[in-house]
């Protein structure tokens, strides 16, 4: 393997992770859990260990969105409507 060829690897391999990482931060922001598949991002392989982790990301999802949402929702429209008050107001000045 030449030595840039390994060095094309090894950022491929950084990017991956990097994408799966920036997946699992968003989707614990949007469902409060971690991103589904992030096994095959990272691997390009589907593991026993992914879709054991894929099925305890789908059963939180599923008890946090339809026992605790509620306030996390509120919470986030509070905010969203704070930041665009704020927006309109430095406007007007």
């Amino acid at each position: 393997m030449t030595p840039f060829a390994h060095f094309t690897r090894l950022v491929f391999l950084m990017l991956r992770s990097v994408w799966a990482d920036h997946a699992d931060h968003i989707s614990r922001a949007y469902s409060g859990s971690g991103a589904l598949k992030t096994d095959f991002t990272r691997t390009g392989v589907r593991t026993k260990q992914g879709l054991w982790m894929d099925g305890q990301n789908s059963t939180l999802r599923y008890l946090k969105n339809n026992y605790f949402d509620g306030d996390r929702q509120v919470k986030a429209i509070i905010s969203e409507t704070v930041v665009q008050l704020a927006t309109i107001s430095s406007t007007l000045m």
